[in-house]
């Protein structure tokens, strides 16, 4: 399941964010990938001062885990801090599939990824995210603040920036429920709630409230 989050960061945000990578200094963003995803990564990633980093980490990692449909779709158990990136001309991230099991010292299982734009799109050429699904390739190149979050199983890549620089953070989910297809009848069920208690539809959202809580229950891998 793919979901997308428009306006996750506002422009404030996005201003206070170059704020405080002003004074990173980049690095070969291949150091950070698995043995195979090595051989196909071509981007910077960056190192912040700690104090900063602090102030950026509270910035996006409060952003996402305050939003509803984050909670909604990933039910999450833990998030990774974030790592910042940026591809410029001729930079590229080839196909690959997230390692499935990462962190230092506290390791996490990979269940959920999420990148968020950190640059309007008109910035740069190229730089799509492109999942490789089973139906083909779908394209993602989201405005300033968005974020896309999708299974980490899925592979996917980062088509050539031929022209300007493309800004992302990238981070990783855990959720209570490993298994995709229930996040997904979970999340339908989560929105049913929503709507169901708009229309004041009291009986009906018992019985999916009772079904939702029994299911987590049933599910949930703690």
């Amino acid at each position: 399941m793919i979901s997308i989050i428009d306006n996750l960061l506002s422009t404030n945000d996005l201003l206070k964010i170059n704020e405080l990578v002003k004074n990173a200094v980049e690095y070969d963003g291949s150091t950070s990938a698995g043995s195979i995803a090595r051989r196909v990564k071509n981007n910077l990633e960056l190192t912040i001062p700690e104090y900063e980093l602090n102030q950026l980490n509270k910035l996006v990692i409060g952003r996402i885990i305050c939003n509803s449909l984050y909670q909604q779709v990933c039910l999450p158990l833990r998030i990774a801090a974030p790592f910042y990136a940026r591809y410029k001309t001729g930079m590229s991230y080839g196909s690959h599939t997230d390692n499935p099991i990462m962190g230092q010292g506290a390791l996490y299982r990979s269940d959920l990824s999420i990148s968020i734009f950190l640059n309007e799109k008109h910035e740069y050429n190229g730089g799509e995210l492109v999942m490789e699904l089973e139906n083909g390739e779908q394209r993602f190149k989201l405005d300033a603040g968005a974020a896309i979050i999708y299974p980490s199983t899925t592979r996917h890549r980062v088509s050539k920036v031929t022209h300007g620089q493309r800004n992302v953070a990238v981070t990783w989910v855990q959720s209570i429920i490993r298994s995709d297809a229930h996040r997904k009848i979970l999340s339908d069920l989560a929105r049913s709630r929503e709507l169901l208690n708009t229309e004041q539809c009291a009986e009906s959202l018992s019985l999916i409230d009772h079904s939702y809580a029994n299911l987590v229950r049933l599910w949930s891998d703690l």
